[in-house]
């Protein structure tokens, strides 16, 4: 049994919440990776596409990332120094997992000019479960 009652009544119910996506009903076995396979989304901003394509490329070679969209044409407003800053800047949104996350994060400190870059992770709560299997096999440490 996989549960109480109660238990499988809250992922049926979470099931028909998020539209019927098979990700939320409850353990899986994914062979490729002994680590735990949860997605989540990290969110970087670069000064500019060059960096942006510079970092994309390194997190996916690395296998800390699946994939990296660049989201161009962004301006950003924010405080600096005690002064408001309005600039253009290249969003990357990341799919990795939990497991990858503070390998990422080291590298992306490592890579990015800014002196205190936007690093933001955000969990996935749902979604098909082909591809957070997909973002799990990629950002395995070994490939499979």
């Amino acid at each position: 049994m996989i549960g109480n009652k109660s238990s499988i009544a809250r992922r049926r119910a979470l099931f028909f919440l998020f539209g019927g996506s098979s990700a939320i009903l409850g353990p899986r076995n994914d062979a490729c990776c002994t680590v735990n396979p949860e997605a989540i989304v990290v969110i970087c901003a670069c000064p500019d596409e060059a960096t942006a394509a510079r970092i994309a490329q390194d997190l996916v070679n690395q296998r800390l990332a699946a994939c990296v969209n660049r989201l161009s044409s962004v301006r950003s407003t924010y405080s600096w120094q005690g002064r408001i800053q309005e600039e253009p800047e290249v969003v990357l949104t990341i799919k990795t997992t939990r497991a990858r996350y503070e390998a990422l994060e080291v590298r992306l400190r490592a890579l990015h000019p800014y002196e205190v870059p936007e690093i933001i992770a955000l969990p996935v709560v749902a979604g098909s479960m082909s591809y957070l299997s997909w973002i799990a096999s990629e950002t395995c440490a070994t490939s499979s």
